[in-house]
């Protein structure tokens, strides 16, 4: 018993060890009963299986305790010889995941000589996301009968059944070698310092940050400073992240609402080469799927250095054929800052999933809600002379609030000539932002006083209050064209926000002087076909076109000249060739175009805005395009032909019209004109050894101006063109190893590199570099997991954003142009408890 006992705890903790990292696998097109629907008929063994081909065999309950039946799940053999008889305990498997089966008499193998052939089973996870069509229904032909042996018998690939994360087989599966999956299994024990920061996860990716931890992190990639999110689209469960016309920033994409424990996995892609992706999306975009069902409800406690604490508990429940899924999250952190930040942050998620195995939905309702003081980046030259630490601020009264509701659906089905998807989101956002980035430079050059005779600061106040709904519905046919097998694609998305954005000159966190106040409609609709053909064994096109129209409304009651209604339209092309696979590898070609949509007060705005305290040397410009144009191109390789070994290589190259961005900070849009960009990245994923894993990503960019541009120096002696783009971030490296020891001990350690990073145009400034080390270790036993972090572990001293610009520190000091930085934080330790329930 005591054996029997063992064993039986080895295959639960193998099968909970797996979880997170099943891969679904293509659709069942023979149409055998699923696992799910016979487990369900059965009470999970009364009968594992009928047949209705004539290849496939009857299974009988009897033959639950013979030889006779192999079942396989995740690659593992749930039978126990050591029970003498074969024995197979199925209790473990949860059917609301599993899509499809399929049992097929195995071949005589002179390595393993067998009395009878056995029959053996591949479970099917169900795909969590809508990108399981990407999969060839030429993959699932009939297996091929073994002519070798006397009998007409099945030859079937074994396939291990795996979540989709970095480990998946992606051969034969992706669009380019730039697209891939994030998993849980990558996720739950790296070290991470905010919650911004699991888009480093996607190779090429960098999230830092400027001011305080309730704001959006700044985001790079691919050369791109994408600001707050400009030409980088995130969704999360269906619901678009990014904000078209927002107070702060266009495009601003805000991570903060993630509970990270919760992600399933993380799609991603970079360039312009899928139809099914729009605005914000020319550097590359990123689908979140959260989970809809947990193996075991956790209850997590984080504390830390400078008053870093968090609780989050999580549990899913069986509630009729579905599940309800629900979690909370708290987070406050006060910071290594002079001035402690006082950041609160609360997460709320419920979610219900329904899986009838050819059709399921699943509807989310989500809160966040995030209040803050903030240390916005600092000049040098103060700390330098001795003002401020690095730590310290210049203005202590900048702080921010952020509130967001979302309420999601999706409904699914398929078959087996087609899949079809709906989802819909309604979201109610309010952002509220008081930050001063120049000291008193603006208010001094302008000779703005408060009744009193006092100056101002340089403070602006950005608020918003959003409603935005919409929802995309996609259809996918499988089928054969002139004898090749196609699928064909076709997709329509709808959005329409509802915006009421104001930007306030302010004083010490008090409101002295109205710049703009608008009322922001902005409406868009997008209709995407796509065509998959594979022309040969080896040869597979996807061909795509795009169509977007978007209409800007804006009531401007400050400007009322400002106010109009204007509509823009754009075709994207999109073309990608995929040869192979050979030797486990594979060569893609890819083209295509994208775009990203500009402020709507930019678009509608004909009188320039003389309310507003310019900190620049950009002019403001009326009238700007509705829509940007980009253009990308890439040549890829992937390869697997090392045994663990997953890596893939990118040449690529991306231009962009014009980076005419609308600045919150002015109530203006910026021309920085037209720009080119190029680069390679190569990205591996290796895993030697069942217990030892290594990653290492490398990017190299170069990012120039297509046209001189003027700098941002306040003083007219530093004031020069140049072709270099500000925060182009040149280099990337993110490495590190992950061991998973004997008696359940854990440990990782990961480089984080960014560097050859230009802040001005003409590049008088020598580049920065910033490099950060983390570990993380620690141990589970039974139904607890202690873990332990260091971040930053060797205490470095760098930037975590650099910018060149003029600043003043008080209205008597003397302007002065250079560097204004936010440091990265100082070595840090934190510890959390994980109990499993």
């Amino acid at each position: 018993m005591a054996k029997r006992a063992i064993s039986l705890w080895q295959t639960f903790v193998s099968y909970i060890q797996f979880l997170f990292i099943w891969l679904p696998l293509p659709i069942n097109a023979a149409g055998v009963p699923t696992l799910k629907e016979m487990m369900v008929r059965a009470n999970s063994r009364e009968l594992i299986g009928s047949a209705d081909s004539a290849n496939e065999g009857t299974v009988l309950k009897q033959q639950l305790h013979s030889m006779d039946l192999r079942i396989t799940v995740d690659g593992i053999l749930v039978n126990q010889r050591s029970h003498g008889h074969g024995w197979a305990d199925t209790n473990f498997i949860i059917p609301e995941l599993i899509s499809s089966t399929q049992y097929l008499k195995e071949p005589y193998y002179a390595k393993q000589a067998r009395q009878d052939a056995a029959i053996k089973r591949k479970i099917q996870f169900a795909d969590t996301t809508s990108q399981d069509i990407m999969r060839s229904t030429k993959s699932e032909k009939k297996p091929e009968i073994d002519k070798v042996s006397e009998k007409s018998v099945i030859k079937l690939k074994e396939i291990i059944v795996r979540g989709k994360e970095r480990a998946t087989r992606l051969v034969g599966e992706t669009q380019s070698a730039s697209q891939g999956f994030i998993g849980q299994e990558q996720i739950k024990n790296r070290p991470l310092l905010r919650v911004g920061e699991v888009v480093e996860f996607i190779p090429g990716m960098i999230a830092t940050q400027h001011s305080g931890d309730g704001k959006a992190n700044q985001y790079f990639l691919r050369g791109f400073n994408l600001d707050h999110g400009t030409d980088f689209a995130t969704f999360v469960d269906g619901v678009p992240i990014n904000l078209p016309s927002h107070a702060h920033g266009q495009g601003y994409m805000d991570l903060n609402g993630l509970i990270p424990e919760l992600i399933d996995n993380v799609q991603y892609g970079k360039g312009p080469y899928y139809a099914d992706q729009g605005d914000f999306s020319s550097a590359g975009h990123a689908k979140i799927t959260t989970f809809n069902s947990l193996p075991q409800g956790f209850a997590k406690f984080t504390g830390g250095s400078f008053g870093f604490y968090r609780g989050a508990v999580a549990n899913s429940n069986r509630i009729g054929d579905g599940h309800l899924l629900y979690a909370g999250d708290v987070n406050a952190y006060d910071g290594p800052w002079v001035l402690a930040q006082n950041a609160l942050k609360f997460n709320g998620m419920i979610k219900y999933s329904l899986d009838q195995g050819n059709w399921g939905i699943s509807v989310g309702v989500n809160a966040y809600h995030a209040d803050w003081r903030a240390t916005n980046q600092i000049p040098l030259f103060a700390v330098n002379e001795g003002l401020i630490n690095r730590f310290g601020n210049i203005d202590p009264t900048d702080n921010g609030k952020t509130r967001r509701y979302t309420l999601n659906g999706t409904w699914w089905q398929k078959e087996k000539s087609y899949r079809r998807e709906a989802t819909f989101y309604l979201a109610k956002y309010d952002f509220d932002l008081f930050s001063n980035f120049s000291g008193f430079i603006n208010s001094v050059s302008n000779n703005t006083l408060l009744p009193g005779g006092a100056v101002p600061s340089d403070q602006v106040n950005q608020t918003e209050s959003r409603i935005y709904f919409g929802g995309k519905i996609e259809q996918t046919l499988f089928n054969k064209v002139a004898g090749f097998d196609m699928q064909n694609t076709f997709g329509i998305q709808v959005r329409n926000d509802l915006n009421h954005v104001l930007l306030n000159n302010s004083n010490r966190g008090v409101v002295y002087n109205n710049v703009s106040n608008d009322q922001v409609t902005v409406t868009s609709i997008g209709l995407y076909l796509q065509n998959q053909t594979y022309w040969l064994p080896k040869l597979k096109t996807i061909a795509g076109l795009r169509g977007d129209i978007f209409n800007f409304g804006v009531h401007a009651f400050t400007i009322p000249q400002n106010s109009g209604n204007k509509t823009d339209t754009l075709v994207s092309p999109k073309l990608s060739v995929i040869l192979g696979p050979w030797y486990d590898s594979e060569i893609y070609l890819n083209f295509g175009e994208g775009y990203h949509s500009n402020d709507a007060r930019g678009v509608n705005a004909t009188v320039v805005n003389t309310n507003q305290q310019s900190n620049n040397n950009f002019a403001p410009q009326l009238g700007a395009t509705g829509l940007v144009r980009s253009k990308g191109a890439e040549v890829g390789f992937r390869t697997e032909a090392i045994k663990g070994l997953k890596s893939t290589l990118a040449f690529w190259y991306l231009q962009s019209a014009s980076e005419l961005v609308f600045s919150g900070d002015t109530g203006t849009t910026e021309t920085s004109g037209a720009s080119t960009r190029y680069g390679i990245e190569w990205a591996n994923f290796y895993k030697p050894f069942s217990w030892l894993t290594l990653d290492a990503d490398f990017s190299f960019t170069r990012a120039r101006y297509d046209q001189a541009q003027l700098n941002q120096a306040s003083d007219p002696a530093n004031q020069t063109y140049g072709f270099h783009i500000p925060n182009a971030v040149g280099r990337t490296i993110n490495t590190g190893a992950t061991l998973n020891l004997p008696h359940n001990i854990f440990a990782t350690l990961r480089l984080r590199h960014f560097g050859n990073v230009t802040v001005d145009t003409n590049n008088p400034v020598v580049p920065y570099n910033t490099t950060i080390v983390n570990f993380s270790t620690g141990y589970e036993v039974r139904k607890f997991k202690l873990q332990f972090d260091i971040l930053n572990l060797l205490n470095a001293r760098a930037y975590d954003i650099g910018y060149y610009y003029g600043y003043q520190t008080s209205p008597t000091s003397i302007a002065k142009d250079g560097i204004v930085f936010h440091p990265t934080e100082p070595r840090m330790f934190r510890g959390s408890l994980v109990y499993q329930f």
